[in-house]
């Protein structure tokens, strides 16, 4: 809208409507800024029957008018199968950073009392990157609660967790995803629908929500192992990267269980002697937790026994972790030590 603002275009901007409640719709000119109370008023026709007004919708099925159509959008194929036929483009959008909500946060709900960051980093440890449950829907309810943060943050996640197990667990979403059925609103609560990696915005990427999300599912994935999931990822289905997001979890379930197991190598070379070696894993008895310490590490952090000090000195145990940035995004961190144990 700023830059349609900068040409000095029209802008007609229909907002999400909830059930029976009458449409919210701006007219945008360089009058200024008007609400619209009845959408057939003639301001707003005759701005729809020309070219060169943008059309905002939000979350519904847009009219088909001159103007040209911006459609936001869940993906419900209802909302936009007719544009499909016509000179549209459908593009996908990556979810929102942390940095992104932490600054929306900053404008629309600046105050602790109104929505804690704690409550907010919560919901986005497991919904991700989504505004309507980390920031609305958060503040909606914490006011509505009485100022509970766990009562907010509970039943948001056992929400969201139910997701994945209803409707024939992990199978029973992705037939929903794939055929844009009613239930699929679940499953795209666990599986984000974004632009490609590659910051195409035509190609579409699948991702879990977040961390936590990928974990419940592998848990699910672990039960689903010996039923209809290990045919499944057999088939060829066109669903972008899911089979992929699907298969991760299940091998390593797979390899916890430890046993015998063919493996190709990935090098060059003749292929029919490369075939058939096999490996053998011993079972694991946990999940596992690596600490990787160095002495010779670059930067500030000379390794994790250095980071700690002086151990002769009496003190509290002390755990020292070395995470991801791009994807621990809530976690607080403590400045660097020094080779000599200071900050």
């Amino acid at each position: 809208m700023w830059i349609t603002a900068r040409k000095g275009q029209t802008v007609v901007w229909k907002l999400f409507r909830i059930g029976q409640d009458p449409a919210r719709i701006y007219l945008v000119t360089s009058d200024g800024v008007e609400r619209v109370v009845d959408p057939w008023t003639p301001a707003v026709i005759n701005a729809l029957a020309k070219s060169d007004t943008v059309y905002i919708v939000d979350g519904q099925a847009p009219t088909v008018v001159k103007a040209w159509t911006l459609l936001l959008t869940s993906p419900k194929r209802k909302h936009y199968q007719k544009y499909l036929t016509k000179r549209a483009r459908l593009l996908y959008m990556p979810p929102w950073s942390y940095e992104e909500l932490k600054n929306c946060k900053s404008i629309l709900y600046p105050d602790e009392e109104t929505l804690p960051t704690s409550l907010m980093a919560r919901l986005f440890e497991w919904y991700g990157g989504v505004p309507r449950y980390v920031l609305e829907l958060a503040s909606f309810q914490f006011k509505a609660l009485g100022g509970n943060e766990d009562a907010v943050f509970k039943p948001l996640v056992a929400e969201l967790t139910q997701a994945i197990n209803r409707g024939g667990g992990v199978i029973g979403f992705i037939k929903a995803h794939q055929n844009q059925t009613c239930e699929a609103k679940n499953s795209h609560c666990v599986l984000h629908i974004c632009c490609h990696p590659n910051g195409k915005l035509k190609q579409l990427h699948l991702e879990w929500a977040s961390c936590r999300v990928e974990g419940v599912v592998a848990e699910q994935v672990a039960k689903e192992l010996h039923t209809d999931l290990e045919d499944f990822l057999h088939i060829a289905f066109n669903c972008g990267n899911l089979r992929g997001l699907l298969y991760e979890p299940y091998a390593i379930k797979v390899l916890q269980g430890g046993g015998s197991f063919q493996v190709r190598q990935l090098c060059k070379g003749n292929r029919s002697n490369t075939q058939n070696i096999k490996v053998l894993f011993p079972a694991a008895k946990c999940d596992g937790f690596r600490e990787t310490s160095s002495n010779q590490a670059s930067g500030p952090q000379q390794g994790s026994s250095r980071a700690g000090g002086d151990k002769s000195e009496p003190s509290d145990p002390r755990l020292y972790f070395v995470v991801p940035s791009d994807i621990y995004l809530t976690f607080t961190y403590q400045q660097y030590h020094t080779k000599d144990g200071e900050k």
